[in-house]
């Protein structure tokens, strides 16, 4: 290293030099042998303020002296780098025990040390200044001025034509444009399988190599890659920081708030080819297109069956395992999942939140509105493939295929009765229960069935919606009518296998038969 020598007393460069005079008369150490803390101080000070008045073209000739300073250039002539790689070093040479302390002690960061001088800066100092014009931050020398600079210089200023999105890197702008263009130029060797970026396929390459370095120490699962185990650690803290600014709702993920924010948007980005249905999310549009398709690519181990949709699988899993975890408070009520208990317990509230925009009429299941949604449309989508009628919903022609299959695969505990559908068996089990859970707000009467509660709930309103294409009395409910018609038909087709009397009404031929018991 070049140094400046400097005899004891000298000024060359006109800086009060007598406090470091005292170094080369031998100042008393400190019991140790080191310098005291004061003079380790002084020193410190005395080398920063001749580093920041050195000026660039002055040199000297070297003569002996026992303190030597470094040669330092002007910053303005150097090469200014990053940000975080500006760091300065005041080094004196003296004894070995002596240097060990200084080194610890005068290590200074640029940040620190710009900031400690422009705040000691009067307004009035004839110190010239370097001011960024951006931020208004002051700098004693042009290098500073320039490492700084890169702060603001890093800015995200690229921008995507697409979606609008900045980047602070071309190179990262040029892997999201990937997520428009569909682009995954990244094949893995091994199952074929792209992807948009190398990171995502060296973290998919730990699949085959059965890596997993991220473990949970809480429950000892591991992952093959960090963000999952992230993901993974917010089940046991709970946490859910990504909130929708607009309803408050908050989510474990960014990408489901992103996806749940088109709820408020009515984006739905996701076109199918086919039919040209849109979907909001990517998923949706997958799970849908295997309808044109018929693909069921998810597959029961126990007994074989294939779904279109792992919901649709872990749903039929339940009936192999019976695990209901989930119980109402209400009822008591087992359920297999927890978005089951919630739509559940919308029965007990009485919340209906989905509403349809023409009728007004609410429902308490989104699919319920959808279905509904058809009878203003005329839309039947559903066909059956035996006699060819047609159903608004799914569920109503699957309840319609067991009346050409003859099948009651749902059956009694109690009494081994047989039903079609697992509506009519919960219905049933409440003749030998006795439970009423529909219970009347005006009179207070209880019913089994809901459909009965509502058909009662005619009377109270004075409704009658139901009347005869003859006489034109009004009824309550359909049944009644039904019965009611055969007034007019002269029809009596309950008989009495005793005595062949006929009656208009099941229930009359029940009484009538205790006669002949």
């Amino acid at each position: 290293m070049n140094v400046i020598k400097m005899e004891p007393g000298s000024d060359p460069l006109g800086i009060e030099t007598s406090g470091i005079t005292d170094i080369e008369e031998k100042k008393p150490l400190s019991e140790e042998g080191n310098l005291s803390d004061l003079d380790v101080s002084k020193i410190k000070t005395e080398c920063i303020d001749h580093r920041y008045n050195v000026k660039s073209e002055m040199t000297f000739e070297e003569t002996a002296a026992p303190i030597a300073f470094p040669v330092l250039k002007s910053e303005a002539e150097e090469e200014f780098c990053e940000l975080d790689q500006v760091k300065e070093e005041v080094k004196l040479e003296v004894t070995a025990e002596e240097n060990e302390v200084l080194t610890e002690s005068v290590t200074v960061s640029h940040n620190s040390r710009v900031a400690k001088f422009c705040e000691n800066i009067p307004e009035d100092d004839e110190v010239k200044k370097y001011d960024c014009d951006i931020c208004g931050m002051c700098f004693l020398d042009f290098a500073s001025l320039k490492g700084h600079s890169l702060v603001h210089k890093y800015q995200k200023q690229f921008k995507c034509s697409v979606c609008g999105k900045f980047f602070s890197k071309s190179g990262n702008l040029e892997k999201h444009s990937r997520v428009h263009s569909n682009e995954k130029p990244f094949c893995c060797d091994v199952c074929g399988k792209c992807f948009s970026t190398c990171k995502y396929l060296q973290n998919h390459s730990r699949v085959h190599r059965n890596e997993k370095p991220f473990s949970c120490d809480m429950c000892g699962k591991s992952f093959t890659e960090l963000a999952h185990f992230e993901r993974h650690s917010r089940v046991h803290t709970g946490a859910i920081p990504f909130s929708c600014d607009i309803c408050g709702k908050s989510f474990s993920r960014p990408v489901h708030l992103n996806m749940h924010s088109r709820v408020h948007t009515g984006e739905k980005p996701f076109s199918c080819d086919v039919c040209g249905k849109s979907f909001s999310q990517l998923t949706h549009l997958e799970r849908h297109l295997r309808v044109h398709t018929g693909a069921k690519p998810f597959c029961c181990d126990v007994c074989g069956k294939c779904f279109a949709g792992s919901s649709s699988l872990k749903r039929h899993s339940v009936l192999h395992t019976g695990d209901k975890p989930f119980n109402c408070d209400v009822c008591g009520k087992c359920f297999s999942l927890s978005k089951y208990l919630d739509r559940h317990s919308r029965i007990h509230s009485g919340v209906k939140p989905y509403s349809c925009d023409v009728c007004g009429k609410s429902f308490s299941r989104s699919v319920h509105l959808k279905s509904h949604s058809r009878v203003h449309t005329g839309e039947k989508p559903f066909s059956c493939d035996v006699c060819g009628n047609c159903y608004r919903s799914s569920s109503n022609l699957k309840r319609h295929s067991l009346v050409h299959t003859g099948m009651k695969p749902f059956n009694c505990d109690v009494c081994a009765k047989s039903f079609s559908r697992a509506e009519y068996l919960v219905m049933h089990s409440r003749v030998h229960t006795g439970e009423k859970p529909f219970c009347c707000d005006v009179c207070g009467k209880d019913f089994a069935h809901r459909n009965k509660l509502y058909l009662h709930s005619h009377i109270h309103a004075g409704e009658m919606p139901f009347s005869c294409d003859i006489c034109r009395k009004g009824f309550a409910c359909r049944s009644s009518l039904k019965v009611h018609s055969r007034v007019h038909a002269s029809g009596k087709p309950f008989s009495c296998e005793v005595c062949g009397k006929g009656f208009l009404r099941l229930k009359y031929l029940n009484v009538h038969s205790r006669i002949h018991i």
